[in-house]
């Protein structure tokens, strides 16, 4: 993957955790430390403090076991691209498996394949690849014709796409797929695939092949 493609995909800020609704504080617990837990907003600075009050002669807890995290999630709507089963993403289902299940949500498939799950199930197999299919798909949800082309996206999709076709040289390329790429250059898409070099035949040398014709001359007599 070209180190461009890399930064893109670094400012897009493209995450593989779920879980950020609520701040999770947590540390070591012994009933002792934990007697009484009051809060209050500081007035003047509109901080939030957290007072952790142990019982009298308790050495109170240890400000340095103290861990601070994020858990709990919830959506509208998910989307997912490829996935043949749920449990394929681990972590991203195991710990979240309501939020997947909870039918206020809609659950999005884009994939080649109809699965058994989800409450709209979009089916892509005549695009030459996903990143065609995420194009079209994104350019009729975008009420602002200025959508795309305000991001990073048609760089990333065009990539994808080039990536997938080999340069745009499969065989399974179709009028969509060029139709497709055609717009996300206007849209100031950069090319940044690049074919690899095809490995060329190593020259003999001028010696070589001399030798060669004289042992064949020798064989023939």
């Amino acid at each position: 993957m070209p180190a461009e493609i890399s930064a893109l995909l670094e400012l897009q800020k493209v995450e593989d955790q779920l879980g950020k609704e609520n701040l999770l504080i947590s540390f070591p617990y012994q009933e002792e430390q934990v007697d009484k837990v009051s809060y209050y907003i500081g007035e003047q600075d509109q901080r939030f403090y957290l007072t952790i009050k142990p019982k009298s002669g308790v050495t109170p807890l240890d400000s340095a076991q103290v861990e601070f995290s994020y858990a709990g999630t919830q959506a509208d709507c998910l989307v997912l691209l490829g996935v043949e089963d749920l449990e394929n993403l681990e972590q991203l289902y195991f710990a979240y498996e309501s939020l997947y299940k909870n039918n206020n949500n809609h659950l999005v498939t884009i994939n080649s394949f109809i699965p058994d799950f989800g409450t709209l199930n979009l089916d892509i197999s005549p695009a030459n690849s996903y990143c065609d299919a995420v194009f079209y798909l994104l350019k009729d949800l975008a009420e602002d014709g200025d959508f795309l082309a305000k991001s990073n996206l048609p760089t990333l999709l065009l990539y994808g796409i080039e990536h997938k076709s080999n340069g745009l040289q499969a065989l399974t390329v179709n009028a969509q797929t060029f139709m497709a790429v055609a717009e996300l250059l206007n849209l100031g898409a950069n090319r940044l695939f690049h074919l690899a070099e095809e490995k060329k035949p190593k020259l003999k040398k001028p010696e070589e092949i001399k030798v060669q014709n004289s042992l064949r001359a020798h064989s023939i007599k």
